[in-house]
């Protein structure tokens, strides 16, 4: 019988965390004054029960009671560190002009044409009046050779009003705000260079100042000791977290091969320090004060390395887990890891309540807890003899439990699952262990003469023979299957699936089997049925990009895509915009397409003369930036839809003379300078117009 007593972090951790996540996702109609008031309440009467009525037979009420106030209590810690809250916010500053005055959160980002910085806000001053303001920003300072250098804590000031970052307009597309809303930033905006200047000021915090400076200083060690290119921008990102110089096709090729995790610093590299130093410390492993020692050593050494790494939030993380971990070692409690592991989510949890919706947060917590609960089982699976073979079984089993464990979050995020990644692994965590102490060794042996070089030679040379290795994998037949979606009641049952395993592999009770094989049945049976309502789906729908026009004609698993030449050929358009509502949609990601100013095209669904596209019964028709219109015709055909697209002022008076449409829909090409003048003679004409740009995708749906 599985021992909930063993594991109190995780009896506190659920509660908390179900009262976050619905503090995220629910309108709950309870204000702060009376949800603190039940949380206090609630706190009060579970310590009233412990005192007077703490016995066996009212031990569930004590449970219950604590639970609800866990739960009020990840509530009120949501509710609490909530913007809105935040009367001096920028949320709530409606300015539309004025000087700004901010700090720079972080080092800055340097790009080709941009600087990309996150900033904090100081205050506004507007009409000679200073107004504190306080919230995190984008900003984006044009890139120019004469501008000045930036760092951390610098203080800028600049004139243009931030804008606020615009939710997704098309079906299925990643929602860059709600991304930036977990990390509390609302607005964004772009300093061309006469609209900004640096202050002179500087305003840090010495601890992440510190990092920051050593962080610097270890590039720079890197650089200055034979390695380059791919070389030094896998170095920069295995060793110290930094990943900005590494190109997009190695970042595509470590993510193809399951390996990503080699790279982004976390538990892997924080574990590889903690086993070395703990190995060299192995003379205290004693009982009494060498043990209390050695594991102060021990936490100094990780949260130094975590310093070293800039202190990102998935090295702290991973800090954070091994320090529980040590300090539960240090009471002789070593076989409640998951404990250990429910405490550190806990506690960052209570710092920072938007941990929960990160997918860093979600893949390093299922990675570690799938390596701890599943690793053992998988190798007593089978038994090898041989002593260098059970080794390479042992490395295949860490990665098929961390890899079983993250399934569910990587179809649901990323719709595509790595089938070598066994393989990947096999090769690259002994490389990669070998890769970082000597990583170690080199920066903490760069001051002697000639040794840092040839550590330096030796690293460059392992990091082309990984690297060589990734493209090798990424190059093998069917290496990544994409377009795998599942939906949140999908992604619900994998996680009871795989929380059912772990519950059968643990406790060993067959009962649990039968709810195992009757959740997987109703997976794969809405599976089944998403599909079966797919193949009868038709549908209209005309996405919502800038500088571009994208119509795509969907009947059932197949579409026909009608574009501008440019969206046919940016793979960042169909990436970004599109592939997600044909992934969801269980559509092909190379569709039968062709140009919007291609004058006649014969589909099976689709047909195209002129202006005129008829589909499904619907006639369509496309005004775009060589659209024109001469005098009053005699006939006026009556469409359905005329799409107005690219840099085409308001002309609806030529355009009724050769049509009479239904709706009028803009497009995101049509420039929003125009956009006003075109609703308003709409209006005056009485014809209904449709916005995609501020309503979002147009999406009609045949019955």
């Amino acid at each position: 019988m599985f021992n909930w007593h063993k594991y109190p972090f995780v009896r506190l951790l659920i509660p908390f965390g179900l009262g976050i996540w619905l503090g995220l996702n629910v309108v709950i109609p309870v204000d702060n004054k009376l949800l603190f008031q039940i949380f206090t309440l609630l706190c009060a009467l579970s310590m009233a029960i412990f005192i007077w009525l703490m016995s066996y037979s009212w031990r569930w009420l004590f449970g219950f009671i604590v639970s609800l106030s866990l739960l009020s209590g990840g509530l009120l810690t949501v509710r609490l560190q909530n913007p809105v809250n935040d009367s001096s916010h920028l949320i709530h500053q409606h300015i539309d002009s004025g000087v700004f005055v901010a700090r720079l959160y972080e080092p800055p980002q340097y790009r080709e044409l941009t600087v990309k910085v996150t900033l904090e806000m100081l205050m506004i001053n507007r009409a000679d009046s200073l107004i504190p303001v306080s919230g995190k920003l984008l900003a984006y300072f044009q890139r120019t050779e004469t501008m000045p250098r930036l760092a951390y804590g610098d203080i800028v000031s600049f004139d243009k009003v931030p804008d606020r970052v615009e939710a997704a307009k098309n079906p299925g597309q990643f929602d860059y705000s709600n991304h930036l809303a977990n990390k509390q930033i609302f607005h964004q905006v772009y300093l061309p260079e006469k609209n900004w200047f640096k202050t002179g000021f500087s305003e840090t915090n010495s601890v992440f100042s510190t990092a920051y400076f050593l962080r610097d200083h270890l590039l720079k060690v890197l650089r200055e000791n034979r390695l380059s290119g791919d070389e030094y921008a896998v170095a920069a990102a295995i060793l110290l977290g930094y990943d900005e110089s590494l190109p997009a096709y190695l970042r595509k090729g470590y993510v193809a091969a399951g390996a990503m995790h080699v790279l982004c610093v976390s538990g892997l590299h924080v574990g590889i320090v903690y086993l070395l130093v703990a190995f060299l410390l192995g003379f205290l492993d004693k009982a009494g004060w060498r043990r209390t020692l050695r594991t102060c050593l021990l936490l100094g050494v990780v949260w130094f390395y975590a310093l070293l790494t800039g202190l990102s939030p998935s090295i702290q993380r991973a800090s954070l887990m091994i320090s529980f971990v040590l300090l539960a070692q240090l009471t002789n409690r070593k076989g409640f890891a998951v404990n250990s592991i429910a405490a550190s989510a806990f506690f960052l949890l209570v710092l920072r309540p938007e941990n929960l919706l990160e997918i860093g947060f979600q893949l390093s917590y299922a990675a570690v807890l799938g390596i701890v609960l599943l690793q053992r089982p998988i190798v007593s699976m089978v038994y090898i003899k041989h002593k260098y073979l059970a080794k390479v079984w042992d490395i295949t089993a860490v990665a098929l439990a961390a890899q079983l464990a993250t399934t569910p979050f990587v179809l649901y995020y990323f719709h595509q699952f790595p089938l070598y990644f066994w393989l990947s692994n096999l090769f690259l965590v002994p490389l990669s262990f070998i890769i970082i102490i000597s990583g170690m060794g080199l920066l903490l042996l760069s001051f002697l003469p000639v040794v840092p070089a040839l550590i330096g030679k030796a690293l460059a040379g392992l990091i082309f023979v990984m690297n060589w290795i990734i493209q090798w994998i990424e190059s093998l037949p069917g290496s990544v299957v994409e377009g795998l979606y599942v939906n949140q009641m999908e992604f619900v049952m994998l996680l009871l699936i795989l929380l059912l395993l772990v519950l059968l592999i643990t406790t060993q009770r067959s009962r649990i089997s039968f709810f195992l094989l009757f959740t997987a049945i109703f997976l794969f049976a809405s599976f089944n049925w998403r599909r079966f309502e797919q193949q009868k789906n038709i549908q209209l729908v005309i996405f919502d990009l800038k500088k571009h026009s994208v119509i795509d004609f969907i009947v059932g698993r197949d579409h026909v895509l009608m574009a501008d030449s440019a969206a046919l050929d940016d793979e960042f358009v169909r990436g970004f915009h599109l592939e997600g509502h044909w992934i969801a949609s269980g559509l092909s990601s190379s569709p039968v397409s062709f140009e919007q100013k291609t004058p006649e095209f014969k589909g099976d669904y689709v047909v195209k003369k002129g202006d005129f596209l008829c589909f499904a019964g619907k006639l369509m028709a496309v005004w775009d930036d060589d659209g024109a219109c001469g005098d009053s015709l005699t006939y006026r055909p009556q469409v359905d839809w005329m799409l107005i697209s690219g840099k085409k002022p308001e002309m609806l008076d030529k355009l009724l003379n050769c049509f009479d449409p239904e709706l009028l829909i803009l497009d995101g090409s049509v420039p929003y300078y125009f956009v006003e003048e075109w609703k308003q003679t709409a209006s005056d004409a009485g014809i209904s117009l449709y916005y995609t740009s501020e309503q979002g995708a147009y999406i009609y749906e045949f019955e």
